[in-house]
């Protein structure tokens, strides 16, 4: 396999190959342009390649500081705007880039492939010109798979038309607050020390403008996550993933269990509800009442979920 490749001075230019993806990928498409080269230097003599998006981290852009989810986006806007196919061969992926022959006219010794070549179903026009092309067929799980992610898009360029590029202050303190909070959980995580602070920032605004939470209760949530003993904690590693899971991180960190004194139930988690106001409208009476009864406790009998609690409440976190 030949270990160089030759690049055309229109990569960055041409308007009809490469300029879509500014539109298709949105914030990606500089990444694009970076990885769409490194992808043909890599390839067999066919011009193909593993298409997935963990060997395509791995194996062609190591270095890179993208998640393996934002591969997966680049490499889908790749396939969108045909500068790669994406196929399936025995349930592996494989990418082939177009026109790359006719591209790469000084190869001489055409080695046999190293990857299978697409199905009949998969038609690669040397020629292309963008007016004739059969999609790749995919199983069904593949296919709800993709609708899922082009759902995925639809919802991120629908909240990044409705978000201020600039994030607003708080945001920027929350984002902070969130790295201070990995780097105290774990000195050694990568988030910590390389975060993409500006993106951190971003997504939390969209969870206080667009999700309408509460800058206190998103503080709330980060401190809780972060804690030591949270299961939470190494898999909450940036605003983004914040956002997508604090729905369910906001229910847990109030599913408080139900005590028992003296033979009668506690305040169970409904009604001990962070910054929720409750209908009778003693809930900092209900909150200070369970928390003097886990005071009360040895130390060694209480449980994660009530010294997260009295931690919080000890703090004011949970002050209206």
């Amino acid at each position: 396999m030949a270990q160089r490749r030759l690049l055309n001075k229109s990569l960055g230019t041409s308007s009809k190959k490469y300029a879509n993806l500014n539109h298709r990928a949105g914030e990606l498409a500089d990444f694009c342009h970076a990885l769409y080269p490194l992808i043909m230097v890599n390839c067999d003599d066919h011009g193909r390649l593993a298409g997935d998006a963990f060997s395509i981290k791995m194996n062609v852009f190591p270095i890179s500081r993208h998640s393996e989810e934002e591969f997966e986006e680049a490499l889908q806007a790749m396939h969108d705007v045909h500068l790669i196919t994406l196929y399936s061969v025995d349930g592996n992926r494989y990418l082939c880039l177009h026109n790359f022959r006719k591209e790469q006219p000084g190869i001489k010794y055409v080695a046999n492939p190293i990857y299978p070549e697409p199905p009949a179903q998969v038609v690669i026009n040397e020629q292309f010109t963008g007016t004739h092309r059969i999609t790749p067929s995919f199983s069904q799980e593949e296919k709800k798979n993709r609708k899922e992610e082009e759902k995925k898009k639809q919802k991120h360029a629908a909240d990044a038309a409705a978000v201020d590029p600039h994030p607003s202050a708080e945001s920027v303190r929350l984002s902070e607050l969130l790295c201070t909070a990995i780097a105290r959980r774990d000195p050694h995580s990568k988030a910590a020390k390389l975060p993409d602070q500006t993106r951190w920032a971003r997504d939390i605004d969209k969870i206080l403008t667009i999700d309408g939470r509460r800058a206190k209760d998103v503080e709330a949530v980060i401190q809780w996550c972060q804690s030591d003993g949270c299961f939470w904690g190494p898999n909450i590693l940036s605003g983004r993933k914040l956002r997508e899971k604090f729905d369910t991180l906001f229910g847990q960190m109030h599913r408080l269990p139900v005590a028992a004194k003296n033979g009668s139930a506690r305040p169970a988690a409904t009604d001990i509800y962070l910054g929720q106001p409750e209908s009778n409208g003693n809930g900092h009476e209900m909150r200070a009442e369970y928390a003097n009864f886990i005071r009360n406790k040895p130390l060694a009998s209480r449980n994660p979920d009530e010294a997260n609690f009295l931690a919080m409440f000890d703090s004011g976190a949970m002050n209206d």
